[in-house]
């Protein structure tokens, strides 16, 4: 099995927003609706909206105390 990789830098839209556009290589990964996600050990429901954009991140991202510039990784 192919385990993917990839890593994204938080705009700050995407802060505020809780919401990330993927890049293109990310969203063969992604089918349009709900999207469970393991975050730092927590379930996460998020939505996948197309043609990029993965939504349901702002309470994580507040929790954690994220910023634009962070850094996030996907695998």
């Amino acid at each position: 099995m192919s385990t993917h990789t990839f890593e994204l830098d938080l705009t700050s839209v995407c802060v505020s927003s809780g919401t990330i556009q993927l890049p293109f290589r990310m969203q063969q990964y992604f089918t349009p609706g709900s999207v469970l996600a393991e975050v730092d050990g927590q379930v996460l429901e998020l939505e996948f909206h197309t043609p990029r954009r993965l939504v349901g991140l702002r309470a994580h991202f507040a929790e954690r105390g994220l910023r634009s510039n962070d850094r996030v990784r996907f695998e």
